[in-house]
């Protein structure tokens, strides 16, 4: 065991980078909470043991080194096996899909520097006493606030989430809010280290004051829900209002056709039965229907007419546009059976790539119509085709459209010829005398 803790490689990579790993096990869908009372203080102790042995083993010099990659250690762990999902967000789109390798192992790399440079700064501070285990506490909750805060934010894993399963416990977010509550409760992950301090009479304090907060979390908690429990009880007496919360087991799919659309449209309805007698709120899936905007799926809003009432409001999951900003967010949107807005919320914080690209700043100047993705690409690299809003007034002369060399490099063939298909047949009054010549090349 001794030459185990002698050991640099042991001590300031593989202890480290194991016990970031262990930690996804806390989270959902493990829920093993009781870890992070066994990680957070084995990591403190390692700090403490760089520290005390510096002088002689480490020497000065090279101390500040070793508690920075032993803090840049846990981080590559802890977000190398936490955030291994964000992957799925490179999917959607194939030409994102050669990065998911990269996206895998340079997200840790990336964000474990916060753990490294916070720990590089102050944890040579850190001893075994009281105060060290606070600021170590303290150090680990403004990691994690700046790393939500800087640059576009990254809040996922936050130490708070590993009591998402704990109904009780969560209450507390709402007079504590995110950043306090996840400070107490790396601090109170922490607090076991006090076990083999040599003050046992402090220990046995922290000890106690640790349960007591545990309980009394656990108690607002369980008054709250109770208090809110009868609070819909008196809701549904007074306006007898239902929740259905349809979450079907749809594949979520992008490009989709207008039949799959409507297909899925009907499956969610038919999954709803909704009862036009009856005053429900319909609360369907965020992404089901990913791909397609609000506005395109205003094509189908006679199945609402047709299948919903006065009495429905139905809660999904859409893409919108916003004119003023010319950006496009992903909604919450609430209608009722005209297919009417009744409200909408935009959602603050979008995962990189898979909802937006990172410090891309190129507006939309004009909110998009039923025609495909690509083909609104298309219409950017073909300004001087046909000015589709305004088409010649003089029929009598056939309008001189001159030949444009048009590079699509960035558009697929199918949508350039939809292009001219389409401004051709929509606003030519000589629909029967057009003739296209296209062509495609490739580009090694």
């Amino acid at each position: 065991m001794t030459k185990i803790l002698k050991s640099r490689f042991f001590l300031v990579f593989f202890l480290p980078l194991s016990l970031g790993l262990f930690t996804v096990f806390s989270f959902q869908p493990f829920n093993l909470t009781f870890l992070n009372f066994i990680i957070l203080p084995v990591l403190f102790f390692i700090f403490t043991y760089i520290n005390k042995r510096s002088k002689s083993t480490y020497r000065k010099k090279p101390h500040l080194k070793y508690l920075f990659f032993t803090g840049y250690s846990f981080g590559v762990g802890f977000f190398l096996s936490g955030t291994y999902w964000i992957s799925n967000a490179l999917t959607f789109d194939p030409s994102f899909q050669k990065l998911i390798p990269l996206a895998f192992i340079l997200i840790p790399l990336a964000l474990g520097l916060f753990h490294g440079l916070i720990f590089l700064i102050f944890a040579g501070y850190l001893n075994n006493n009281l105060h060290s285990l606070l600021l170590f506490s303290a150090l680990i909750s403004v990691n994690d606030f700046i790393r939500s805060k800087i640059l576009t934010g990254f809040p996922w894993n936050l130490w708070a989430y590993s009591w998402s399963w704990f109904d009780e416990f969560l209450q507390i977010l709402n007079p504590l809010g995110l950043f306090a509550f996840n400070l107490i409760i790396i601090t109170l992950f922490t607090f076991p280290a006090v076990l083999f301090f040599k003050d046992k009479k402090q220990s046995l304090l922290v000890l106690l004051f640790s349960i007591v907060i545990v309980f009394s979390f656990y108690f607002f908690g369980s008054y709250k829900i109770n208090t809110n429990q009868e609070l819909i009880k008196q809701f549904d007496r007074e306006t007898s209002v239902n929740f259905k919360i349809v979450s079907p087991s749809f594949d979520i799919q992008y490009n989709l056709k207008d039949n799959e659309i409507n297909k899925q449209i009907n499956d969610l309805i038919r999954y709803s039965n909704p009862d036009k007698s009856k005053n429900t709120i319909f609360v369907w899936p965020e992404g089901v229907f990913s791909g397609y905007s609000f506005f395109e799926l205003k094509k189908f809003k006679n199945l609402w007419f047709e299948n919903f009432s006065k009495k429905h409001i139905i809660i999904f999951g859409a893409n919108t546009f916003n004119k003023e900003t010319g950006k496009f967010y992903n909604s919450l949107i609430a209608v009722n059976n005209k297919f009417e807005i009744l409200y909408k919320y935009n959602k603050k914080k979008l995962v990189p790539f898979g909802e937006f690209i990172p410090f891309e700043n190129k507006p939309c100047t004009k909110e998009p119509t039923a025609v495909n993705a690509d083909i609104a690409k298309a219409l950017n690299v073909l300004p001087n085709i046909v000015n589709a809003d305004n088409p010649p007034a003089n029929a009598a002369v056939p309008p001189t459209i001159n030949a444009v060399p048009v590079t699509t490099k960035n558009v697929t063939t199918n949508a350039v010829t939809a292009v001219f298909i389409a401004l051709a047949i929509r606003y030519s009054p000589y629909r029967n005398n057009i003739y296209i010549l296209f062509s495609n090349y490739h580009v090694i």
